[in-house]
């Protein structure tokens, strides 16, 4: 039988550390938080073990991975939209390009 597909209202454990990381950096526009490395030393384990986590909320929609000799965990337009049901798909656009860009305005 196929595990049922992760969603936002479903996430616990590490996934949902991850997205609270994610969405906190926003709101407290912390531009130096969540490579995968940064989450794998909070976590105490390896980059490698993540992967699978990190995979499931891409797939999921709710994140995506940026760059490869220190990748970015960003959060998806439908990640913050979730979270900020009033939020406009332009105003969750312009949030992540500043997040990927690391300062905000």
């Amino acid at each position: 039988m196929k595990k049922p597909k992760l969603r936002f209202a479903t996430l616990n454990g590490r996934a949902l550390q991850i997205v609270t990381s994610l969405t906190n950096s926003i709101a407290f526009q912390k531009g130096d938080c969540c490579s995968v490395d940064d989450f794998a030393d909070q976590f105490k384990t390896t980059p490698g073990r993540l992967k699978k986590v990190i995979d499931q909320l891409k797939d999921a929609g709710l994140v995506t991975v940026k760059g490869e000799i220190t990748p970015q965990v960003v959060p998806t337009v439908k990640l913050l939209r979730t979270q900020v049901p009033a939020m406009s798909e332009a105003e969750a656009k312009k949030l992540v390009k500043q997040y990927e860009r690391g300062h905000y305005t």
